[in-house]
Order: C-alpha cells, then structure tokens, then sequence
C-alpha cells in the first residue's frame, strides 16, 4: 500500500494535477530480480564528531547524487549552515 500527498495551493492545483497524476502512474510492480537488489534505505541517527563536515557526513549516505543536498533537507539545514560537534542528526543508511 502506497500513501502519497500532493500539497499545492489552491490557485495551482489543475495546473499541477498532470504532474500529480504522471508521478502516480510511474508507479509499477518490481520484478523478483529487480526487488532482490534493491536495498530498504532507513534513516538513523548520527551524533556528529568533531571535524565532520556536511560533505563528509553525506559521503555515507548510499546516495551516487545530490548526497549533501539530501543530508540538508533532511536536517533542515539551510545551504551554508554547518553540523555541531556533539549535535545529532538523521543520515539515510541501508542497515
């Protein structure tokens, strides 16, 4: 079972229903080769060292692209704030 939710404004909403309707019927039923290689991402907490970087903590994540991008929404962190030594943050991991 798939839940989604479409948040638009009201004034943009039959603009962005094509959009909305596309993404929904990208969805298919994988394969069993397909599904065996596929790994379940989970989000964990991290207690951030001293000397970690944004750019070293995403180096973790199990991402090929946009892996430093991920680590900020997730966290909430705008584009040039920095991590806290001692703070605790989510990161995406597949164990």
């Amino acid at each position: 079972m798939y839940r989604f939710q479409f948040i638009s404004p009201t004034s943009l909403a039959r603009q962005n229903d094509p959009g909305f309707m596309e993404t929904l019927r990208s969805f298919r039923k994988l394969s069993s080769p397909e599904a065996r290689r596929l790994k379940a991402y989970r989000i964990r907490p991290y207690k951030v060292r001293r000397g970690d970087t944004v750019a070293r903590v995403s180096q973790k994540l199990p991402f090929d692209t946009l892996a430093e991008e991920r680590l900020r929404v997730l966290n909430g962190l705008d584009a040039n704030q920095q991590l806290t030594a001692g703070s605790w943050i989510k990161i995406v991991a597949t164990r």
